[in-house]
């Protein structure tokens, strides 16, 4: 029999958190305003990580913690989408040098750097013949050519305005890239060209394309706001050994992201500052060790003891009080983390 769903009024969905255990979910004028700035599913979201379903019931939750939940979510999303965006750009450059080696322009004839003529692994073992690299080149033209003439990108109005030509440099071109036509483009070069690519980051490309995959996913949730400390890594990509003695191995969720941001950055920047990171993981956590649990930490000190792993060359001291301190040598002055 369908469900039938009717209005509820925000006093009325109140009510509805209030009977099914959350606690403090009065209807109150700050609650009220909650409830109608964020909306009762998106609340419901991210109070799922609270129920037992033993007796149907959220378990340790009031109203005002949920709604600090999201914020915090909000706040994470926002330190792990700038570390993102970074990958992203260092992925366009890397892809700029590899398809512009030959000529600014020679990554219009996909012929002269796709994988040809194999079974393309990342593709879904699609056979890469002729008609295959010429039906991706017609698609990416069509594709490419409608971002050009609607970019705002200033150097790409500057070529439309000044070139009688459609296609701008492939320096320029990549910037009208999303992060999942970037990734499809390395998918589609030949092998030497995808491990030049991937040996930037100093990795090899079976690990890099994971790696990408995962990201994008991750990308994609940040932008649409969507739940990110929930979420659920359904296709686990292999990681370094220095992490696994600090994670959940059969709980693959938002640890498994952070390893691979700071595995990026060791790359692009090694002087990145991940503070930002792991205070708001902390705050996500709110003090609860099964909270950091279903990140996929085995615990609090786990989870700084990846997170600062970044800083491998340094010396890092952890203090009672909470504090972080990274160092350069044991000779250098202290540089306070606040946690």
């Amino acid at each position: 029999m369908r469900k039938e769903y009717i209005n509820l009024k925000s006093e009325e969905l109140l009510a509805l958190f209030r009977e099914r255990g959350i606690s403090d979910a009065r209807p109150t004028k700050k609650n009220i305003s909650s409830i109608n700035t964020i909306g009762y599913y998106k609340l419901k979201q991210y109070a799922y990580a609270f129920w037992s379903e033993e007796i149907n019931q959220y378990v340790c939750l009031n109203f005002g913690d949920l709604v600090n939940r999201y914020y915090r979510d909000q706040a994470l999303k926002q330190v792990i989408f700038q570390i993102i965006t970074d990958i992203e750009c260092a992925l366009n450059v890397q892809i700029a040098n590899v398809l512009g080696e030959e000529g600014p322009y020679e990554y219009l004839k996909f012929g002269t750097w796709c994988q040809r003529n194999s079974k393309n692994r990342y593709l879904h073992d699609q056979t890469m013949n002729k008609f295959k690299v010429k039906q991706e080149e017609l698609r990416f033209l069509s594709n490419i050519q409608k971002k050009i003439r609607n970019s705002s990108f200033h150097d790409i109005e500057k070529y439309n305005f000044e070139s009688s030509g459609v296609f701008p440099p492939v320096w320029l071109m990549v910037n009208a890239l999303t992060m999942g036509e970037s990734v499809h483009l390395i998918k589609l070069m030949s092998r030497k060209r995808r491990q030049s690519v991937a040996s930037f980051f100093k990795m090899n490309e079976e690990t890099l394309l994971s790696y990408l995959g995962m990201l994008n996913l991750v990308r994609n949730i940040c932008c649409h706001n969507g739940n990110l400390v929930d979420l659920k890594v359904r296709r686990i990509p292999s990681l370094p050994n220095t992490y696994k003695k600090y994670l959940i191995l059969n709980r693959h969720n938002l640890a498994t992201v952070v390893c691979v941001l700071l595995e990026f950055m060791k790359a692009i920047n090694p002087r990145h500052r991940v503070n930002a990171l792991y205070s708001n993981l902390a705050r996500v956590c709110d003090g609860q060790q099964r909270l950091v649990r279903k990140l996929g930490f085995k615990d609090f000190y786990s989870m700084k003891k990846v997170v600062f792993s970044f800083y491998e060359q340094r010396v890092i001291d952890f203090y009672p009080n909470g504090n972080v301190y990274v160092r350069e040598t044991a000779k250098d002055h202290p540089d306070p983390i606040q946690t």
